[in-house]
């Protein structure tokens, strides 16, 4: 396995909400946001936490920036986080502005499980350019409709490539992501799914994408759900690494 695919296996998800009109306040966050601050969730609840509060002092401004981007429903950037026992550890982040909102939402992508693998990115960054693109990391948001179809409402580049489609198909009709589950995973999907929208809690699994005729991508899956529709169908904000070599 090369260092790239080794590093890939590692990488974690993590996800919270800030409020930009509150000094960025920490509104929501998922049980790894917490763990790896340190804070207990009733912290969260009590309207105590604020993401400068864990942003290296050097990358604060261009955090801040990028998520006040104006027009920018989506921002990619990279900086230094405190975790809980003092150390500064390199994260990667997708940011999604909420509409109609002041509430962004963040995927943090932990990338600091040794030393030695967090200073190999940091000397490659030239060289591998985005680490969203080296793992090859989906961006997808889709509802979940009152027939249990899977319609994507956004898909990024990777997400694309994992499909074996085009941004603009989006935009005629209805794509359909459950018909490019494989077969065999299809009932473990739906029920994962299910189990969220019933409990409210993250999706984290791996499945098969059919990425073109008889030829699938092995993924990792990871969704929860980020808001409900005017309907009252939940949205779910996934992300899907691909691992097939880590199947080979």
């Amino acid at each position: 396995m090369s260092s790239v695919e080794d590093f890939a296996f590692d990488v974690e998800f993590m996800c919270c909400e800030v409020d930009r009109a509150d000094d960025f306040r920490v509104v929501a966050a998922d049980e790894r946001f917490s763990e790896f601050v340190g804070v207990h969730p009733s912290e969260i609840e009590r309207g105590k936490l604020f993401l400068h509060d864990f942003i290296d002092k050097e990358d604060r401004e261009k955090v801040l920036k990028s998520l006040c981007k104006k027009g920018a429903r989506y921002s990619y950037f990279d900086f230094c986080m405190k975790h809980c026992s003092g150390e500064l550890v390199y994260i990667h982040c997708v940011a999604q502005n909420t509409e109609k909102s002041k509430i962004s939402r963040l995927t943090l992508v932990d990338v600091s499980h040794s030393e030695r693998k967090t200073e190999m990115i940091k000397k490659r960054a030239d060289a591998l350019g985005s680490l969203i693109d080296v793992i090859k990391v989906g961006i997808c948001l889709f509802k979940v409709n009152k027939d249990m179809h899977f319609e994507a409402i956004y898909i990024n580049n990777a997400c694309c490539s994992f499909f074996g489609t085009e941004k603009d198909r989006l935009i005629d009709r209805d794509y359909r992501i459950d018909e490019l589950i494989h077969p065999e995973d299809k009932s473990t999907v739906f029920q994962a799914i299910g189990a969220s929208m019933a409990t409210k809690k993250p999706i984290d699994m791996v499945m098969r994408v059919i990425s073109g005729k008889d030829s699938f991508t092995w993924c990792k899956f990871s969704a929860a759900i980020n808001r409900y529709d005017e309907s009252g169908c939940p949205v779910f904000h996934a992300t899907f690494t691909d691992v097939s070599s880590l199947k080979k």
